[in-house]
């Protein structure tokens, strides 16, 4: 039923939420660059897209549910 479904979608919304801003966070600092392999660089900038497209389609779903 909707109610379910909302909650699903919020609890997946607050697992995503800080995931994107740990990730967002670490690409930001000024040392990043320079202090993390290129190898794991690439493996973060990854998985913030992976999160961020994750997080998209989920609030995506919750609008969509919330116009029901």
């Amino acid at each position: 039923n909707k109610e379910q479904e909302q909650a699903r979608l919020s609890k997946e919304i607050e697992r995503l939420e800080p995931k994107v801003e740990e990730y967002a966070r670490k690409l930001l600092d000024p040392d990043y660059e320079t202090k993390v392999p290129e190898k794991v660089r690439v493996s973060n900038t990854s998985k913030l897209a992976g999160y961020r497209s994750e997080l998209a389609t989920v609030l995506e779903a919750m609008e969509k549910l919330s116009k029901l």
